[in-house]
């Protein structure tokens, strides 16, 4: 009886164990994600800021820009490389500065099975000064990948 009583207590301690380390795997990719976004703003690649974010936003984004492509008779390239430099040469303000400033402070981060919830601090530069926000980021889980859904500034 002690024995089955000891394999029972094994196995239950050995379940506990794998659970607990099971969105482990899940909290690492979303926090790999942020941290990509946060790199993919430094170098304002906007391409791949958009690979970031789901895939529902990036489409809009992407059929937003091939319209105005299309209306100015402009690549989507192109049309990219002109919001840059729209970006980065208002009277003022200086995206370059801003993008190239955005930290990103992971504070927490919940998993929910396909959705997860990233609590952080986001500090950036902006007409040469700093600046600091909470921020939520909402993410979701899929094809197996995990992308942006949401953020939303306090």
């Amino acid at each position: 009886m002690k024995k089955i009583f000891r394999s029972a207590v094994a196995i239950c301690l050995i379940v506990v164990t794998l659970l607990s380390f099971a969105g482990c795997g899940a909290k690492s990719d979303v926090k790999k994600l942020i941290i990509r976004f946060e790199k993919h703003c430094n170098v304002l690649d906007i391409n791949s800021m958009l690979e970031c974010l789901s895939p529902s936003i990036s489409k809009t984004v992407n059929l937003a820009t091939d319209i105005l492509g299309l209306l100015t008779n402009t690549d989507t390239e192109a049309l990219l490389d002109k919001l840059a430099d729209i970006l980065t040469s208002e009277k003022g303000w200086s995206g370059k500065e801003f993008f190239s400033s955005i930290q990103i402070q992971i504070e927490d981060v919940a998993v929910h099975e396909t959705d997860a919830t990233v609590l952080s601090t986001v500090n950036y530069t902006a007409f040469k000064k700093e600046h600091s926000k909470s921020a939520t980021f909402k993410c979701v889980l899929k094809d197996g990948k995990w992308y942006i859904s949401s953020i939303s500034f306090k």
